[in-house]
Formats: C-alpha cells, structure tokens, sequence
C-alpha cells in the first residue's frame, strides 16, 4: 500500500479543545441556570453555540432558536447577527455552503450599516473560507484580502495573525510557496509579538509543511522541531500529537526508521491519552507500515489489526477501507491467499459502497427532477388537447387559422425573445468580465501600495536613524521639548544635536519637500552638518552653515542634472557654563521670551535691525532675524552671519521650521501665522516645558480640525 502522510499538509491550525470542551459547557450550562437576564442569556447561548460547533453541533440550531426569540422580545438587532452568524457557520461545518452565505451575506449588510468594522471583517474572513471550501478562488481571495484590510485598519493583531495564516494556506493549495512562506512568517512574527504558543505551535507545523512540499527537507525538520520544543515547553499535547506525528513520516520517508519509531510513539501514545479515536486508526496503520519497512512483521500485524479493529468499534468506513486494503497486500506477499482474499473482498465491498451511496444520491436527485418535469410536461399536454377538441367541435376551421396565425406570432415573438436574451447574456458577460478584471486591478493596486507603504515605513526607520534619541537631548537640556509632526510616514523637517564640552549644538532644519524626497535631501543635510562639526571641527554657527551650504552644493553638483534642493534652519550654540547662546538663521528666525520685570542691559531698546520685540504685559517677545538666503545653491550667496545672546534665569527661546504657521484651519480656512503663534507662546509662559509641548500641538490639532496637514512640523523649545 502506498504510504499516506497523515496530517502533514493540512495547514489551518485548530487550537486544542479537546481537553476542556466538556467543562467549558457544563460551565456556560450552569450559567444559564444562575441568570434571568436576557441580555446576558444571549451571551451565554452565543457561547455556548460556538463550543457545540465543535463538540455536539446537532444542539447548535437550539441555540440559535433561543438567541433569536430573545433578541425579538429586546428588539437586538446586534443578537439576531449573533444567531445568523451561528447558523451561517452551522451550514458551513454541514457542507451546505450557499444556505452559510445567504447567512454571512446577510450579516455584511448589517454590520457595514452599523458601522461594526471588528464584525465586518471577521464575517469577510468566513466568507473567504467558504469560497475557498466551494473551490471559487476568485472570490475567496477577494474577501481574504478585505478582512485584511480591515484588521489592518483597526490594529487587530490576532485577527492579522489568521488573516495571514488563511492567506498561506491558499496560496499554499495553489502551488505558490513563495507567498505561501510570505504570510505564514509574518502570521508567525504576530504569534510570537503576542505570545501566543498555541499558534505559534500551527505556524511552525505550517512552515515545516510548505518546506517539505518544497522538498527542502532540512529546513522542513528546523520549524517542525521548534514546534515540537514549543509544544513540549507549553504542554500542548494536541499540537505535539500532530508534529511527531510529521516528524516520523519525514524521518520515515529518509528511512530514519529509529528516529521514525520514536516520534509515532509519541503521537500514538498522545492521541491515546487525548482520547483522538479517529486519529489513531491512521496513526496504527503509519506504526504497522513504518514496523513492515524494518522487517518487524510480528509487530506490523499487531498494529495493523489494532487499526482495524479500532476502525471497526468507531464505523470508520474510511478506516477500514485503507486497513483492509493494507491487510490484504500483507497476506498476499506472506503467501496466505485465504486471509489475503478475505481482506480484499472486504475492501472492495466498502470502497464500493462508499461510491455508490455517493452515486445513489446523485441519481436519486436527478431522477427526482425528471420525474417531475415529466408529469408537469404531460398534464400541460392533456390540457392543451381538451382546450383544441372543444374549439375543433364548434368552429374547426376558425381554430385552424387562428392557430397557425398564433404560432406565427408565437413564433416571430419567441425569435425576438431569444435574440434579446443572447444580447443580454453578451451584455452581462462583458459587465461580468470588466468587474471581475476591475476588482483584480484594485486588489493589484491595494497589493503595490500595501508594498509602497511598507518601503517607505522601512525608509522611516533609517531617517529616524539620523534623529538624535530624545533621551539624550534632554540629558543636557534638562527643560525643553521637541514637537515632531512629519506629514507623510518620512519627512523633509529634522533635529539635529551634538555635544562639544561646554558648547550644546542644536537646530530645527526644514529640507526642500516633504514625504520621500523632503526625506532623501535631510539626510544629505544631517551629514554635512555632522561632518561640519566632528571632522572640521567648526562650532561657531554661522561658520558651520557657511561650510554645510559648501558641503550639501558639492553633493549636488555631481549629478548630470541642476539640482537647487537644500534647506532653511535655525542653528544654536549654547554655551552652559557662560550663559551665552551663539546663533545663526537661514530664513528661520529664533524667538526669545522673557520676563518683562527681569533686570535688561537695555538689550531691548538697543537691538539691530534684525530682531523685534513682542509684549505680553508679564513676558516679552524677542525675535531675533535668520539671514535671507537658504542652504544651497543661491545665486548672490554671501556669510552667514552669528549673533551672541546674554541669556538671563527663566529665559525661553523656541526655533522652529514654518510648517506650524503655514497650517491651514479655523473657521475660514486660513493660516495660522507667526503672529497668533507669538501670541499663544506668551500665553504659556508659566507652564512647564512638557505642557508646553502639548499645549502646541493641541492648538494646532484644533486649528487644522479636518482639513490635511499641509507641511512637516518642528518645533523646539529650551528654558534656561
């Protein structure tokens, strides 16, 4: 007989019921007892229903019954859902699979009216199953890729989790083990995020599964060995059941009969203990086969009837059809035809019968309908003939004329109907076509920008790479924040830091663009700002801007084409142990706050051209202005210039790029500008720097209501 795998391709994960089946009902049971309120009745019986499903699923339509009478006395339309979606998954486990999708198809509309999005994609889920059982891959794919999308949205990762495991498993079913292996190692990623053994157990039987239809052996044994240290660790014993018994049809299959022997006596004894009757029949042949390949025919023959007297006790037709055929090959090659023959009449009669009762129904259903057609084809027939011998009596010739008249009109109208109903069933072909190919493209589409999306996330974490940790800008700068808002996944904005001694560099840096490129020409402009101070050693700011700008144009200038990216900043050096505060602007300007009864070396009154003064009766707003040109490649570029700053105890001064003014919102749809920003700063003055952080970004969040954020936001503020 050829040697059955049993169990190694079947790739969706059940998790272990078996062994607390019967207490989970006794318990809901008992519940039910305890309770008089309705609401909480429906609970129970929809739990309870769910349990039936897989211990007793004849009692299901009880609860069902109930769950549907009470939601009618409630007016729940939520419970009527709960008891359709129990019936849906009651026809689907019976095989009658249009009546599940009238049911699902019905909670879709329900659930989408509601809005109930975590229902709405687990009802996708089923449905997809449901297809992929009736063999209409089209559409099983269709509804797997919306559950996904679904759980993606709402951050389900354990429904993610099956979602990848189902998506495994059909394209596994459809010979394409590259994406099969694709979704089950990231459904293995979620597994192991949410420490959840017993589909970590699943996946690795999955993985192993794929591997050795891949023939890659090696790796095959690699995940159904981390199954089976997880299953042995987590005592999961259903799980451990399925992977030795794997583990020994590979090592069978590389005639490793030792290490073959030792896990399907593990399996043997497993399914013994858990009482999996059904599964031991297969389990005693796998053993008998395994002891007749290493010669031991005593000890095959034991195992063999085991599996025929087991398969007998429990009707197992299909059991005993396989045992029967297997018992009566080890006769004929023992030279005993009688038992050989004994056991091969038996296989025939009920691999024949299986067929036949197969065949019955089929015919039956046919013959049913013939039957039937043919009486209502015979009384339309005796019909007619009385109707014409009554005519004929009366006025024969009048009947003949009017008769063929009728047909000819009969005739013309029957050719009209049925060149109207080829045009339509042209016309609903096309329509088919084109939505079928429409609905192909979009999941296409979804597909690539999924992979887009994920480039550019992936993208994030080398950009976030170039931003000093938080940590460690507070580390130095013990009072201060930093609000950052990119507008896409990456961003044009940046912070830079860097600590010389005494001297604590930083800046707020706006790169050309957002999104991707913004992200791309950031880099380049980190770098040279690194480079500027760690390899040339320059920590004065307005020198270090004069050499990045040299820095980032020498960058661009060896492309073929003219690039004049580059970026505005605000650059400042603080010196901790003086006090004093060095800075430089390309086109971002620094605002100083400050106590307006602090004591002043009349620096107000004295300022140059550059900076102007904004008064808030307590504090005073000091602006002091960037020089007009940016980093890059300018025509009439000239030094950038640094400006010295005494800071006084309690001062605060903010840099920021002009993504924060420039944001659309409020009642008219208007800018937010510097000037309300001054204002809302002074406002703030005596909050901590952390709530100033998010006092800034509420009242942008406020102002932008729901209108898109235009620019990247960067915003630092340091108290002295």
């Amino acid at each position: 007989m050829r040697f059955i795998l049993i169990n190694l391709f079947i790739l969706i994960f059940f998790q272990d019921k078996a062994l607390c089946q019967t207490q989970i009902i006794d318990s809901l049971e008992k519940e039910l007892t305890k309770t008089s309120d309705n609401k909480l009745k429906i609970v129970i019986y929809n739990k309870l229903g769910t349990e039936y499903l897989y211990d007793n699923i004849d009692k299901l339509p009880k609860c069902v019954n109930e769950i549907s009478s009470l939601s009618e006395k409630l007016n729940n339309p939520e419970g009527k859902a709960l008891a359709d979606n129990l019936m849906a998954n009651y026809q689907y486990f019976k095989g009658n699979y249009s009546i599940a999708l009238e049911y699902f198809q019905k909670n879709i509309t329900f659930y989408i009216d509601t809005k109930n999005n975590n229902s709405l994609g687990n009802t996708y889920l089923s449905l997809g199953n449901v297809y992929e059982s009736m063999g209409e891959s089209d559409k099983a794919i269709f509804y797997y890729l919306k559950s996904l999308k679904i759980d993606e949205e709402i951050g389900d990762k354990q429904r993610l989790s099956d979602d990848y495991t189902n998506l495994g498993v059909f394209y596994n079913h459809r010979n394409n083990p590259k994406k099969a292996l694709f979704y089950f190692q990231k459904a293995l990623e979620l597994d192991i995020e949410l420490k959840n053994d017993q589909f970590i157990v699943g996946t690795y039987v999955n993985l192993g599964s794929v591997y050795f239809a891949l023939k890659d052996i090696p790796k095959s044994l690699e995940y159904l060995l981390k199954g089976y240290k997880k299953a042995k660790e987590t005592n999961n014993l259903d799980g451990l059941a399925r992977l030795s018994n794997n583990l020994g049809q590979i090592f069978f299959e590389e005639k490793d009969y030792e290490k073959a022997l030792k896990y399907n006596l593990e399996s043997v004894a497993i399914k013994e203990e858990l009482g999996q009757k059904e599964g031991l029949t297969n389990s005693y042949l796998s053993l008998g086969t395994l002891y007749e390949n290493m010669g031991k025919d005593n000890l095959a023959l034991y195992y063999f009837q085991k599996s025929y007297d087991l398969s007998k006790s429990i009707k197992h037709v299909e059991g005993i059809v396989d045992v029967s055929k297997v018992l009566s090959n080890y006769y004929e090659k023992r030279n005993n035809p009688t038992l050989s023959l004994r056991y091969h009449k038996e296989y025939s009669s009920l691999k024949d019968t299986l067929f036949n009762m197969k065949s019955e129904e089929k015919i039956t259903e046919m013959s049913t309908k013939y039957e039937s057609e043919k009486k209502e084809n015979q009384i339309l027939l005796l019909e007619k003939d009385k109707k014409v011998n009554q005519i004929e009596a009366k006025k024969q010739k009048i009947v003949i004329y009017a008769t063929i008249g009728g047909l000819v009109l009969v005739l013309l109208f029957l050719m009209l109907l049925f060149k109207r109903f080829k045009i339509t069933q042209k016309q609903k072909a096309i329509i088919e076509k084109q939505k079928h190919e429409t609905e192909l493209q979009k999941e296409l589409v979804e597909e690539k920008n999924k992979e887009i999306v994920d480039s550019i996330t992936y993208a994030k974490r080398l950009q976030d790479a170039i931003l000093p940790p938080l940590k460690l800008v507070q580390k130095y700068l013990e009072h201060s924040f930093i609000l950052y808002k990119p507008k896409d996944i990456v961003a044009g904005d940046f912070y830079w830091f860097e600590n010389k001694g005494d001297l604590l560099l930083f800046a707020a840096a706006d790169c050309t663009g957002h999104g991707v490129p913004g992200a791309m020409v950031s880099v380049v402009c980190s770098n040279a700002l690194n480079r500027t101070v760690k390899e040339f050693g320059i920590t004065e700011p307005g020198k270090i801007l004069d050499k990045v700008r040299e820095l980032v144009v020498e960058t661009f200038e060896k492309s073929e084409s003219e690039v004049k990216d580059g970026m505005d900043i605000s650059l400042c050096a603080l010196n901790t142990k003086t006090n004093e505060l060095f800075w430089s602007g390309a086109n971002n300007p620094l605002w100083l706050i400050r106590a307006s009864n602090s004591e002043q070396s009349d620096e107000s009154k004295t300022l140059d051209t550059s900076s102007n003064i904004s008064n808030l009766n307590t504090h005073i707003l000091i602006e002091y202005k960037a020089d007009k040109q940016p980093i890059g490649k300018t025509e009439n570029s000239k030094l950038f210039s640094t400006q010295k700053i005494d800071l006084q105890k309690n001062d605060t001064f903010y840099i920021f790029t002009d993504g924060y003014c420039d944001q659309f919102g409020g009642d008219g749809g208007k800018k937010f500008k510097s000037a309300n920003f001054k204002k809302f700063l002074l406002t703030i003055q005596d909050s901590e720097m952390s709530t100033q952080s998010k006092l800034i970004n509420d009242v942008f969040e406020e102002w932008r209501g729901h209108l898109e954020q235009v620019d990247d936001v960067c915003v630092i503020g340091v108290r002295v």
